[in-house]
């Protein structure tokens, strides 16, 4: 059965993101889901995420990146979600998504990460420097 899965740089856009919701619902062994690179945004994210938490829905899950994904802070409710309702998550990779450039969207984050001790890793580094990817 397959554990992970790595569609990075596929130029995936919120369609493509939601069908990959989909798809992980009806892959239970799936631990490990990297769709960093992609062009989807918070409509394709929360789209993906209700998908992630439908009932048995990838129940093993247990690492998610998304990292450089244009997400912005309306992503933040459905990350939060994401965070405080999948007890099988334990690291989460969002970096450079402009996610947290926003107070709103930052709280909704804090909130989950007080709320989720399960999650062991959260990576919301936002700086682009030399030799970043």
């Amino acid at each position: 059965a397959l554990s992970r899965l790595s569609l990075s740089s596929c130029r995936l856009a919120d369609v493509a993101v939601t069908a990959i919701g989909a798809a992980a619902y009806s892959l239970p062994s799936l631990s490990s889901l990297r769709a960093s690179y992609n062009s989807c945004s918070s409509k394709g994210v929360t789209a993906m995420v209700q998908w992630l938490l439908a009932r048995r829905g990838a129940r093993r899950l247990a690492s998610l990146s998304l990292d450089a994904c244009p997400l912005g802070p309306g992503s933040a409710p459905a990350v939060a979600s994401l965070m405080e309702r999948h007890r099988g998550l334990r690291v989460l990779s969002l970096r450079n998504t402009g996610l947290v450039n926003s107070a709103g969207a930052l709280q909704h984050v804090i909130s989950a990460v007080q709320a989720s001790s399960h999650v062991t890793q959260l990576d919301l580094n936002e700086e682009r420097g030399e030799g970043d990817t």
